[in-house]
């Protein structure tokens, strides 16, 4: 037989309950963790703003370049046109460069003479002497 004091299985130890924070604490708490969520938000849609904003840069920058493609593509098929005229010139109409270009290109256009209004003002003498001296 079984002894009385082995028969009986031991009651489970009561854990000690923790005491619940004051009131204060959970205040405080609580008034950290939405400091937190509420920087991590602000954080949050401060990246979205750059991003946004670094988007829109980027697709002014795609538009700019199109656009500096097409002028290009307008251009190219211009001087090509330019070269086809060229082309055309050489063989059909035997146009040829000289072998050397000369130094100096002379013009057909005269020379000009200052007009002896334009001397008055360039003249050190004043006007009235000048026209004191004429009438002797």
């Amino acid at each position: 037989m079984k002894s009385a004091s082995h028969s009986r299985t031991p009651r489970p130890r009561m854990k000690m309950a923790r005491r619940p924070l004051p009131l204060g604490a959970r205040t405080l708490l609580l008034a950290v963790v939405l400091t937190i969520a509420g920087i991590g938000w602000v954080k949050k849609m401060s990246w979205y703003e750059q991003t946004s904003n670094e988007l829109l840069a980027l697709e002014k920058s795609e538009s700019s370049l199109k656009n500096e493609w097409g002028n290009l593509q307008s251009e190219l098929i211009t001087l090509s046109g330019y070269r086809k005229v060229e082309a055309d010139a050489r063989t059909r109409l035997g146009m040829t460069f000289p072998a050397v270009p000369p130094d100096t290109i002379w013009t057909d256009t005269p020379v000009e003479h200052p007009s002896l209004g334009s001397l008055a003002f360039l003249s050190p003498i004043p006007f009235r002497e000048r026209a004191s001296s004429h009438r002797r």
